[in-house]
């Protein structure tokens, strides 16, 4: 009899336990969905109210934001760009070339919208115009 109570609470809690998980993560979802509405609701009367007050102000910031993303993109293939340069001018490639373009591929990445294929056609192509080297991926490597 204790046996039958013992496996019967048991498998109770257990079940109280995952309801409240699950129910958790249905919370936290609702919740997120409700703060990222709420985000764009309150992004668009901001935007509205600039806009009534000067749009013209509003739209020049809009294009120094655009341009700040752009220049950033820039900014990046420019470090590409060095980093192959210091290879060449060493004739060596070193772990912390490799590290810098590991780096500046999560930047493109995660700040400049690129895919991930083109980020590797990308490194692949400067990599490669290095002589002797060969564009590897991680996964390859362990092949």
């Amino acid at each position: 009899m204790r046996n039958l109570l013992f496996t019967a609470l048991q498998n109770i809690g257990n079940f109280i336990l995952q309801s409240i998980e699950i129910g958790g993560e249905v919370v936290l979802e609702i919740i997120e969905s409700i703060i990222g509405l709420s985000m764009v609701i309150v992004q668009y009367i901001f935007k509205t109210l600039l806009k009534l007050i000067d749009s013209q102000r509003l739209d020049h910031t809009s294009t120094l934001v655009d341009q700040t993303e752009i220049y950033q993109e820039l900014d990046v293939l420019i470090n590409v760009n060095k980093i192959k340069q210091d290879a060449l001018d060493r004739e060596d490639w070193t772990p912390a070339h490799t590290m810098a373009i590991n780096t500046l591929s999560n930047v493109l990445y995660n700040n400049c919208n690129w895919e991930i294929e083109a980020i590797h056609e990308y490194m692949k192509n400067i990599v490669e115009s290095i002589p002797g080297l060969t564009y590897v991926l991680d996964d390859e490597e362990e092949d």
